[in-house]
Formats: structure tokens, C-alpha cells, sequence
């Protein structure tokens, strides 16, 4: 029986002039320089003809198509039937022949596509894609195994990061860019946005225990390479929460409180620098300090996590004479902060924001006035 061969390619792709696939394109066959429809066909034997106009499948694709002898006109539109090309006297190469035309003659030496591809050692349109999947694992490995070398240096602070308190429960993290460590090494992840729930046991939850009412816990971002999913999880431990299965990977991106009614504090961080944002809870400023005091060290525990390096804060005289006054530092021997009363009408003294480094738990304070200086606490600066 007389054969031919096919359409250029076992199975054509149809590409835009971007090189992505044309899902649902057209392809139409016609007599050379007419309208006249020309079969091809899905056989050798041309005994099945193709139904026209003969379709892609979403990947652009078109089936392998087998022709008839003679020139064609070939006209392609995309799925809406608008003309993408059309080709007149289109030859297919070889006329009908009875049997294959040896290698040296300009032939394949087979009758049959497997027999040509093996004769001139081409792969099938099968193994290219298959050969096509593992370049892009490949690509995928390589490109995950430069991040991991280029970050081994150390860990980079988080990138654009949020974190938001919510509600008296949950807690929002969004970072533009979060380097997590684990046993594999270190991981990149982007456009990060997850939550947790106190409430809750679990990824996107607490680690363990039960939850605890006027304690600091710590917020991680976790991942799990399996399913390359990230998430969130809050812990009493700012050195690593207990990982939920299948995640193997985390990092720290801030600290938040409960209340004596195992309510959360409202926050606002912003990269490292975090604020309480008053008016729900708290519902006004926090006190650390007030009143007259000769010299002392008073513990900043409550109101800013172990990984704070710094309070953030505001101070001023309450009211009284003139040359009342009031001093905050470090220690003693480091004071940073120095405010004065300079009339005696029993105004107040306007506020002074400051921020403290620490190098401990406290901050020394001293006052000399009546009623007393006031310092009221407005955030943290976090190690993360």
C-alpha cells in the first residue's frame, strides 16, 4: 500500500510569535490555491481521513497528521477563527512510494515514523518531552541549590515584613521575602502571607500547651518542603517553636502578648520596629513608671519579649515646681534621657519620645518632682 509522510513533525506545536502554545487552534487543508478542502490523515494508509478544520489541544498541539499527494494551501487561526498564517503550494516532500527511500537518497531508510526516527537516531515526541521535563526539575534543583550556597553566609533579616495583630486571637504576618532554616539548609520563600491562631493547636496555631494568659509568645513562619506550603505557628519559645508534621523549616519574625484575659495585646510591626496601637487593648497607654524615685532599676519584662534590644517609649514631668526633673537610662551610669520642669504653675511638661538600647531586663529611673514623672511605653525594637 502506498504511504506518506507526515506533517513536518510527528505531532506540531502551534506557538504565538512569544513561543507560548496556542490552546485550540485551527488548522485547515486545502487544494493548492483554492478553497477546495484536501484531506489528510490520521494512517499511513490515508484510509482515515481527519475532520477539518483539524483542532489543537491546549498544550497547541495537533494530532500526528499523515498527507495525501500533491501541493496543499494550509491556512491556521487561533480558537476564535482569527488567521494566524496561511501557506500556499505547501509540498509535502515526497510523492506516494511503495517502498522507503534509503538514507544516502535523501530518505529515512523506513516505512514507518518509528523505523525513520531509529534509522537516523531522532527521538519520539514522547522522549523529547520527557528529556524536556527533566532539563526543568533540573533547572528547578540548580536554581534552589544557588539560592541555598549563596545564603549559607548567613541568614537575612525578612524582607517588607508585617506583623499585625488582628484580633484578641490572630496575628497576620506578611513579608515580601523570609529566608527559613532548617536540616536541608536554608530556604527562600516570597510574597509570604499567613496567619495563626492562638486557639488553635497546630500549624496556624500555638506549637503546644495550653494557651496562657500575661505571656509573651513568638511568631515563626514555617515551611514544609513536601508540599511547599509555608504557615504560621506562635510558641513560648523564642528559640524554636515545636514544628507540626511535615514542616522542617522556620524562622522568627516577632513577639506578641496575651493580657491577664488571654487576650492579645494589639501590635504593629514593622520590619523590626514594633508599636502597641491603643484603643481596643490596650485601651490606653501602658505605665511603666510613675511617681518620685531617688534611683532605681525597674524590669521592662512585662511590657516588651526577651528579644526586644531596645524599649521604645515617652516620659514627662507630671506637673510641680520648677526644676523638677526625671532621667531614664540604660543603668545609672548610662543615662540617655533627661527632662526638667522650668515654671512653677504645675503644668505638666511636654512628652519625650525616646528609645533605649539594653543591655539587661531593666532600665534605671530616677524623678525629682511632685506628683512624680510618668513614662509610658509605646513598642520594642525586636533582634529578629
Amino acid at each position: 500500500m502506498d504511504m506518506t509522510t507526515s506533517f513536518f513533525l510527528p505531532r506540531p506545536r502551534i506557538i504565538d510569535d512569544n513561543g507560548k502554545p496556542i490552546s485550540g487552534a485551527r488548522v485547515t487543508f486545502f487544494e493548492a490555491g483554492t478553497t477546495t478542502p484536501k484531506n489528510v490523515y490520521y494512517d499511513q494508509g490515508n484510509t482515515t481521513p481527519i475532520s477539518q478544520p483539524v483542532l489543537a489541544d491546549a498544550g497547541g498541539k495537533l494530532p500526528m497528521i499523515y498527507f495525501d499527494t500533491g501541493l496543499y494551501k494550509i491556512r491556521i487561526e487561533d480558537s476564535s477563527s482569527a488567521l494566524l498564517d496561511e501557506t500556499d503550494n505547501v509540498d509535502p516532500g515526497l510523492g506516494a512510494v511503495a517502498a522507503a527511500l534509503p538514507i544516502s537518497a535523501g530518505g529515512t531508510g523506513g516505512t514507518t515514523a518509528a523505523a525513520a526516527r531509529a534509522n537516523l537516531s531522532v527521538p519520539s515526541q514522547a522522549e523529547m518531552d520527557a528529556l524536556a521535563d527533566s532539563f526543568s526539575e533540573l533547572e528547578s534543583d540548580v536554581n534552589q541549590a544557588v539560592s541555598d550556597v549563596t545564603l549559607t553566609t548567613g541568614t537575612p533579616p525578612p524582607l517588607g515584613l508585617s506583623v499585625v495583630v488582628m484580633s484578641d486571637t490572630a496575628v497576620q504576618v506578611t513579608a515580601d521575602e523570609v529566608v527559613v532554616a532548617g536540616a536541608g539548609g536554608l530556604r527562600r520563600l516570597t510574597a509570604v502571607s499567613v496567619s495563626a491562631d492562638i486557639t488553635v493547636l497546630g500549624a496556624n496555631g500555638r506549637d503546644a500547651g495550653t494557651e496562657e494568659a500575661n505571656r509573651w509568645y513568638y511568631v515563626f513562619v514555617i515551611y514544609n518542603p513536601s508540599t511547599t506550603t509555608s504557615g504560621a505557628i506562635i510558641s513560648t519559645s523564642p528559640g524554636g517553636p515545636i514544628l507540626p508534621s511535615g514542616y522542617t523549616y522556620y524562622r522568627r519574625v516577632g513577639a506578641i502578648r496575651n493580657n491577664a484575659s488571654s487576650n492579645l495585646y494589639r501590635t504593629r510591626q514593622v520590619s523590626n520596629v514594633a508599636s502597641y496601637t491603643y484603643g481596643v487593648n490596650p485601651s490606653s497607654g501602658i505605665v511603666l513608671i510613675s511617681g518620685n524615685n531617688s534611683g532605681t532599676n525597674k524590669s521592662v519584662v512585662d511590657v516588651i519579649p526577651s528579644t526586644a534590644i531596645a524599649i521604645r517609649a515617652s516620659a514627662y514631668i507630671a506637673g510641680g515646681t520648677a526644676g523638677a526633673s526625671g532621667s531614664i537610662g540604660d543603668t545609672s551610669s548610662f543615662i540617655e534621657v533627661f527632662f526638667e520642669s522650668t515654671d512653677n504653675d504645675g503644668d505638666k511638661t511636654a512628652t519625650i519620645p525616646f528609645t533605649i538600647y539594653l543591655s539587661g531586663t531593666t532600665i534605671y529611673y530616677k524623678a525629682v518632682s511632685n506628683p512624680g514623672a510618668n513614662v509610658t511605653v509605646s513598642g520594642w525594637i525586636d533582634s529578629i
